[in-house]
């Protein structure tokens, strides 16, 4: 046999044993490709050897186990640990909030009303006679509303406890009355479930006036649309920690960018060269999924470090 024809076999044996090594290793987790390279370049090593005895296979084979194991129990003292992990099998998987159906009775009085709103209009499809999507996305949204013909078995009317953040929920509710939309005062909550006033998050007892001190997510105004299917806009101005940060307008995002610049500027002095817009992307990522300004500083640094090594 040539060696040619050995070798593609070894790699052909390598492939499978690549593919099931999760059940041989009894990690239940793949290896990450720096213990899979390892691990090839021991066994290779032994196969290439024209004379080996079958127990430098066995010991090559324990040895690429052996490898993953290492790599996985790395792994997982790093999730117990609460720190970032390159394994791909680790990671996060994004999903984010696209749509939400709105059922209705009256399509095109629906439409109207959105519409009124100043929400922008992205789609309006019909398919034969008996199918007929709307889509509008509220301003500054990253989620979108859908309603229609056949596109979902809700009674109309039934979706309730929609919420809407706003930056100045007195001059949002005074935006959407000048609009022609009927809006509630505006109230606070008292944390009592036992009243008689329509629920939401915070009770069913609504205090009139903003929250007293101005509290973040404390004050609230209400509105429905033709069918009765109810929003609340809910005043938000800081968010807690971990939520993360959004709806950017321009006072916003500039402030957002001012902090990434100050704590680019503070690792700058010490880092290796590197163009300033993959620390930023990766800070103000890191920020957006909730992350403290240190936990992204963090982040913006193993991104540069990362590539540079890579």
């Amino acid at each position: 046999m040539d060696r040619a024809r050995v070798l593609l076999d070894i790699n052909n044996a390598i492939v499978a044993h690549l593919d099931l090594k999760w059940n041989v290793c009894g990690l239940g987790v793949r290896a990450s490709r720096t213990s899979e390279t390892r691990g090839y370049e021991r066994y290779t090593f032994a196969r290439e050897q024209w004379n080996f005895p079958a127990l430098t296979v066995r010991r090559q084979t324990f040895d690429l186990c052996e490898c993953i194991k290492e790599d996985k129990m790395a792994t997982l003292r790093a999730i117990r640990n609460n720190e970032p992990t390159t394994n791909a099998s680790a990671a996060r998987v994004d999903m984010k909030l696209e749509v939400v159906v709105i059922p209705v009775s009256d399509v095109d009085r629906a439409k109207e009303f959105y519409a009124r709103l100043g929400w922008r209009l992205d789609a309006d499809f019909t398919a034969v006679d008996d199918w007929r999507g709307v889509q509008f996305t509220p301003s500054g949204s990253g989620c979108s509303v859908i309603f229609g013909k056949n596109v979902t078995k809700a009674a109309p009317g039934s979706a309730q406890g929609l919420y809407l953040a706003v930056s100045d929920i007195e001059a949002t509710r005074n935006d959407l009355l000048r609009r022609g939309v009927e809006v509630s005062e505006v109230f606070h909550g008292s944390n009592e479930h036992t009243g008689q006033d329509e629920p939401y998050l915070f009770g069913r007892l609504r205090v009139s006036g903003p929250d007293p001190a101005h509290t973040s997510y404390s004050s609230f105004a209400s509105f429905h649309d033709p069918d009765g299917n109810g929003w609340l806009l809910q005043e938000l101005t800081t968010r807690l920690p971990g939520r993360g940060v959004s709806n950017f307008d321009v006072a916003s995002l500039t402030e957002l960018l001012r902090e990434t610049e100050k704590h680019h500027g503070e690792y700058e002095p010490t880092a290796p060269k590197h163009h300033w817009s993959g620390w930023y992307a990766a800070y103000i990522v890191a920020r957006q999924d909730g992350k403290t300004p240190e936990e992204a500083a963090k982040d913006g640094k193993r991104h540069i470090e990362g590539e540079l090594a890579a």
